[in-house]
């Protein structure tokens, strides 16, 4: 969501076992996203899919009782 949004990333993942991690930088992600505008789009759907489940998660937190 960060490389969209270009807002700092709000996720935090933990490993249960050993494993390797990749960086997939701002420029490559365009590159791609420009070269494959297919992808683009089909990442785009599940971006704004996840922005309003986002919403509606935290419109329920709002309107949870104490």
């Amino acid at each position: 969501m960060a490389l969209l949004t270009g807002q700092p990333r709000q996720a935090d993942v933990v490993a249960l076992s050993y494993c390797r991690l990749l960086v997939l930088g701002k420029v490559d992600f365009d590159r791609f996203v420009a070269a494959n505008p297919d992808a683009g789009a089909a990442i785009n759907r599940v971006a704004q899919a996840r922005l309003a489940m986002n919403r509606d998660d935290a419109d329920h937190a709002i309107d949870a009782p104490l």
